[in-house]
C-alpha cells in the first residue's frame, strides 16, 4: 500500500482558472438577483400606493431589503473571490459568510417591521382597496420569485456559495409572502380585509424562521465549526486506504466560504527517511485535494508510528485513529 504513495502520478490540474470562472458565475447570479429585486420594488410600490394594502406595503419593504441583501451578496462574493495575500493568508472567502450573516440580519429586521405594521393596522384600523392590477402584480411576483429562488438555490448548491444561499432564502421568503398577500387580497375582495394583516404576520413568521436557520448555519462557519459529517467521512475514506501501514489522528477541519481547510497528524513507519515521509505526506495532500476540490489546503504533520500513544494534549482525543 505504501507504493501507492510513491508511485508515479499525474499532477492534478491547477484550479486557479476554474476558481476565477466560478467567482464570475456567482457574481453574475448575484447581479441577476439585484436586477430582479429592482423590478419587483418598482412594480409593487406602484400598486401598494394605489391599493393601500399592508401586505403589498410589506412586500415593498421586503423587496427593498432583498435588494440590499443582493447587494451584500455581490459584495461578499466579489471580495471573497480575491486570492490569499499578505494580510489574509487563508484567502477572503469568509466575506461570503459575513455577507450571509448581514443578509439574515436584514431579514430579521424586515420581520420586526412587518409585526409592527400588523399591530398598528389591527389596533387603529385601515382601508384596503383591491384591484385586478394588484392581483395580477402578485401573481407575476409569485412566478418571478419562484424562478429566481430556484435559480439561486441551484447556483448556491453548484458553487457552494453561502452568500447566494442566503440570497435564495430571501427570494423564497418573498415567494411565501407574495402568496400570503394574494390570500389577503382575495379575502378582502370578499369583505374580509382583516385577513391582509394576518397574512402579513404569517409572512413575518416564515421569514424569521428562514433568518434563524440560515443565520445559525453561517454563524457556525464564522466560528470555525467543523463542516458537516459527510466531508469528514470522505477524508477518512481516503486515509483508510493506506492502513495499516499508515495511520493518523487529530483530524481537524474548518470552513471558509465554500472552501475547507484541514490538518492532521500522520503516523509513518520509523524506517522511512525524512525525505520519504515528506513525499508521502505531500502526495497524500495532493490526493485529498484532487478527490475533494472543496479542500483548499491540507496540512499534514508527520510522526513516527511508535509515538502513536504519546499524543500531545492539544490534540483532541475524539479524532484519534
Amino acid at each position: 500500500m505504501l507504493r501507492k504513495l510513491f508511485g508515479s502520478a499525474d499532477h492534478p490540474h491547477h484550479h486557479n482558472h476554474a476558481y476565477e470562472e466560478t467567482g464570475q458565475l456567482k457574481l453574475r447570479a448575484a447581479a441577476i438577483s439585484i436586477g430582479v429585486n429592482l423590478f419587483l420594488i418598482v412594480v409593487k410600490l406602484a400598486v401598494a400606493l394605489t391599493t393601500g394594502s399592508l401586505g403589498l406595503l410589506a412586500e415593498v419593504g421586503h423587496s427593498s431589503m432583498d435588494l440590499a441583501a443582493s447587494g451584500f451578496a455581490y459584495w461578499g462574493i466579489k471580495l471573497g473571490s480575491r486570492p490569499p495575500d499578505v494580510h489574509y493568508h487563508y484567502g477572503h472567502e469568509k466575506y461570503e459568510n459575513l455577507s450571509s450573516a448581514v443578509q439574515m440580519a436584514l431579514l430579521a429586521g424586515i420581520c420586526l417591521f412587518i409585526f409592527y405594521e400588523v399591530y398598528r393596522r389591527l389596533a387603529y384600523g385601515f382601508v384596503l382597496q383591491v384591484t385586478n392590477v394588484a392581483i395580477g402584480v402578485m401573481v407575476a411576483s409569485i412566478v418571478i420569485d419562484f424562478v429566481t429562488a430556484r435559480f439561486l438555490h441551484q447556483q448556491a448548491h453548484t458553487h457552494g456559495s453561502s452568500a447566494l444561499e442566503a440570497d435564495a432564502y430571501h427570494f423564497t421568503a418573498d415567494l411565501w409572502s407574495s402568496i400570503a398577500v394574494m390570500v389577503g387580497l382575495v379575502a378582502a375582495h370578499f369583505g374580509y380585509s382583516v385577513v391582509d394583516p394576518i397574512s402579513a404576520a404569517v409572512v413575518g413568521v416564515v421569514m424569521l424562521i428562514a433568518a434563524v436557520r440560515v443565520g445559525g448555519k453561517t454563524t457556525r462557519v464564522l466560528l470555525d465549526a467543523a463542516p458537516d459529517g459527510g466531508v469528514e467521512k470522505e477524508v477518512r475514506a481516503i486515509l483508510q486506504a493506506y492502513r495499516p501501514e499508515i495511520t493518523f489522528h487529530s483530524l481537524r477541519m474548518r470552513q471558509a466560504g465554500s472552501g475547507i481547510y484541514l490538518d492532521l497528524s500522520l503516523h509513518v513507519p520509523s524506517k522511512m527517511s525524512v525525505i520519504e515521509a515528506h513525499e508521502a505526506a505531500h502526495r497524500l495532500t495532493r490526493e485529498i485535494k484532487l478527490k475533494m476540490p472543496q479542500v483548499r489546503d491540507a496540512l499534514i504533520h508527520v510522526e513516527p508510528a511508535e509515538s502513536h500513544d504519546e499524543l500531545d494534549e492539544d490534540h483532541p482525543n475524539y479524532t484519534i485513529e
